[in-house]
């Protein structure tokens, strides 16, 4: 694989074709997976504007997403009494069960004092929801680094330590997931947890609230998702999974106050690592593997054999958010391709992962494109900003991670398991097709 070894990272004086989200915009994310909960952006208007805008059109859903609004008097005056009134206003007009404060460069740098005035708040206005304070500056990595900030935060503020004569409930299980784990890919690994016979508590839980589906009230975004009462339940489980090296502390910490075990699965995107999953669920529950997934299984093992001709020895370019870099990078490895070159959107070294595909400069995709210039390249796997960019070089694009424009229900697509790596193969196996331009006909 193409890449800057350590040392090697040059710096330059602008972003080029821009790969980078905002650590804001990841802590958000978080909340959106969560009941009832509504995030604040503690900033001026444009930062939530951006933000929502950008998860609007990924989802294609209403964006439950508030902001302070800051103004320059704002910030030099003290900004307490826009965090006053936008709880306020997100209270009287939403009646949120929760809601996140989430820092953005400009209170972070100007040194306002989020949780005092949030305390302060709770003292004067006593009987609200409970307010999360999440640090995520823009300056500070990228939409990686804000879900975990957000996500462990969460976590301490909303899972209670278990104490000693509690009793764990049996067969319930935490599933803590990473930002690689779209509504899809977090229904796929529940209905699996649960065919094993074992009850899945998921934080945040995307598959019940930004699945794209119609309720009885309002549109307004909020129902659906992780509720207090599971996340005050997770300290009865005696298994916590964390699914991606993001979400990884925050899976420790949880099994921590449950004083139960903790498993990091990096990923379940080949066959090998869900047949290692399933394992450990059956340790944990006993019995036998259901009959639903013994088929899954093998018409997985026949969809392999179906398109392997067309994966073997492709050269696959990648840029996304490390979880999904090091997901779908194991999904085409596993099937005979090989990765020339790919871009971190955050710091890897940041989360975990070994720097065989560094951070670019700024996070942008012209670092990408100087990676493997000069290669033959078969497909370009990227978020919706890499699409210009494959055209501009010519290398066929497919469209995958977040946030993704051009295609309709990618948030509901699932890459993840036997049925997701079932679909995954038929998706990028089309694509492979139409590259090569193979038609039924022929």
């Amino acid at each position: 694989m193409q890449g800057l070894s350590p040392g090697q990272a040059k710096k330059k004086p602008l972003s080029i074709d821009p790969l980078k989200m905002s650590a804001p915009l990841g802590a958000a994310l978080v909340f959106l997976g969560m009941d009832r909960a509504v995030p604040i952006l503690h900033g001026s208007q444009g930062c939530a504007a951006f933000a929502k805008n950008v998860l609007t059109r990924h989802f294609r859903e209403p964006i439950p997403l508030g902001t302070t609004a800051l103004s320059q008097e704002t910030v030099i005056l003290g900004a307490q009494d826009a965090v006053f009134k936008a709880l306020d206003n997100t209270i009287r007009k939403q009646n949120p069960s929760v809601i996140g404060m989430i820092t953005t460069a400009l209170t972070e740098t100007s040194g306002d004092d989020v949780e005092g005035a949030v305390i302060e708040y709770g003292v004067s206005r006593p009987g609200g929801p409970p307010v999360v304070v999440v640090h995520a500056p823009d300056f500070r990595g990228g939409l990686s680094t804000g879900y975990r900030a957000a996500v462990e935060a969460v976590v301490k503020a909303c899972v209670p330590p278990r104490g000693d004569g509690q009793p764990w409930i049996p067969g319930q299980v935490n599933l803590i997931f990473g930002p690689g784990y779209g509504p899809g890919d977090v229904e796929e690994v529940k209905n699996m947890v649960a065919a094993m016979g074992l009850l899945p508590l998921a934080l945040p839980d995307l598959s019940t609230s930004m699945d794209g589906h119609l309720g009885d009230g309002e549109l307004d975004g909020l129902d659906g998702g992780t509720s207090l009462s599971d996340l005050a339940r997770m300290s009865w489980s005696a298994y916590t999974f964390s699914f991606g090296r993001t979400a990884q502390r925050a899976g420790e910490d949880v099994a921590a106050r449950a004083k139960g075990r903790h498993v990091n699965i990096p990923h379940l995107n080949t066959l090998d690592a869900v047949d290692d999953f399933l394992e450990l669920l059956l340790r944990i529950g006993g019995g036998k593997v259901p009959e639903s997934m013994r088929i899954q299984r093998d018409r997985l093992m026949d969809r392999m054999l179906d398109v392997h001709a067309l994966f073997s020895g492709i050269r696959v370019v990648l840029a996304g958010e490390p979880d999904w870099l090091c997901m779908t990078e194991a999904a085409f490895v596993g099937m005979g391709a090989s990765v020339v070159a790919a871009v971190a959107a955050d710091d890897p070294k940041a989360f975990g992962y070994s720097a065989w595909w560094p951070e670019g400069d700024y996070g942008d995709l012209e670092e990408c494109v100087a990676r493997w210039e000069g290669c033959s390249v078969d497909l370009w796997v990227s978020n919706s900003h890499g699409a210009r960019v494959a055209r501009r070089t010519g290398v066929p694009f497919l469209s995958g991670g977040l946030p993704v424009w051009d295609r309709l229900g990618v948030p509901n697509e699932a890459s993840v398991g036997y049925r997701g790596l079932w679909e995954w193969l038929a998706r990028v196996g089309s694509r492979l097709m139409q590259r090569e331009e193979v038609h039924p006909s022929e």
